[in-house]
């Protein structure tokens, strides 16, 4: 095991979501409600001595994650096993906690057992930057779509110029913004643009943090969730990507295809300095 004496760091997130406690809680627990809102895939075994188990793709993230804490629709808690540099296991903790005030929940989330060394920081800074985001569209699916079932557009391109180069295209007047304008918003503001292609868009700003994410709710999209993210640090040493997301509701297999296609193009003529 990893020095247990080796100092560590948490995150700390909360959340208010207008649903109540139980409907939270299956959708933290359940493979059928999780895939709404967090993996691509997924599989669960209720209780103690379970899993909660999830897939973004081939590639990407995924894992099983034993259950240790298990105390329905209050405490949950969760553990990933990650390798220190030395190869060393070291034991990540997800806990939720659940609160039912004034009509809403109240969830809590703390990830913690993160190591401080420099080695961690991009994974940490990631990890922290990506909860901002699936704790929005934990809330959208819940708020907006409860029950519905979700189809994603995931398109992603390597890049070779500056994260702010980057946000400066996807952003700008021949991709998402011919009209309008976001870095001036904060959290929780609406929004309204039009975008390189002639599409009105409105909604809330979910993140905004330039030049490396932008996630809002799109609501012409029949209330899609967007994520915009520009990344140089989780794909490898020297590998620079950015992708964009639609968590989309009410939407069938071709019409999803044909917004794949759409958005692969996008960032292809935006980024044509790398073939793939």
């Amino acid at each position: 095991m990893a020095d247990r004496n080796k100092k560590t760091r948490r995150i700390e997130k909360s959340i208010a979501i207008d649903a109540p406690i139980d409907a939270v809680w299956k959708a933290l627990t359940e493979a059928e409600e999780l895939v709404n809102w967090f993996p691509l895939t997924a599989d669960s075994k209720p209780g103690v001595g379970g899993f909660i188990a999830g897939s973004w793709g081939e590639g990407e993230a995924s894992g099983t994650m034993p259950i240790d804490i298990w105390e329905p629709p209050h405490r949950l808690r969760t553990t990933w096993t990650v390798k220190d540099e030395q190869g060393n296991p070291v034991v990540l903790a997800q806990d939720w906690e659940l609160e039912s005030r004034g009509g809403k929940t109240i969830v809590r989330l703390v990830d913690s057992g993160w190591l401080e060394d420099d080695s961690w920081d991009d994974q940490y800074d990631a990890t922290d930057r990506g909860w901002d985001f699936e704790l929005g569209g934990l809330k959208h699916y819940l708020e907006k779509h409860r029950s519905r079932q979700r189809r994603v557009v995931w398109a992603k391109k390597r890049i070779d110029v500056s994260l702010e180069e980057a946000w400066r295209r996807v952003m700008g007047s021949d991709g998402l913004m011919r009209e309008g304008a976001v870095e001036h918003l904060k959290a929780g503001d609406r929004y309204g643009l039009v975008t390189g292609d002639g599409e009105e868009w409105q909604g809330v700003v979910r993140v905004i943090n330039p030049p490396r994410d932008f996630a809002a709710t799109v609501e012409p999209l029949n209330s899609a969730y967007l994520r915009v993210y520009i990344d140089d640090r989780c794909y490898g040493p020297g590998v620079k990507q950015v992708q964009l997301w639609l968590s989309l509701f009410g939407y069938d297999e071709r019409s999803v295809a044909d917004l794949q296609q759409k958005y692969d193009r996008l960032l292809a003529t935006l980024f044509p300095e790398l073939a793939a």
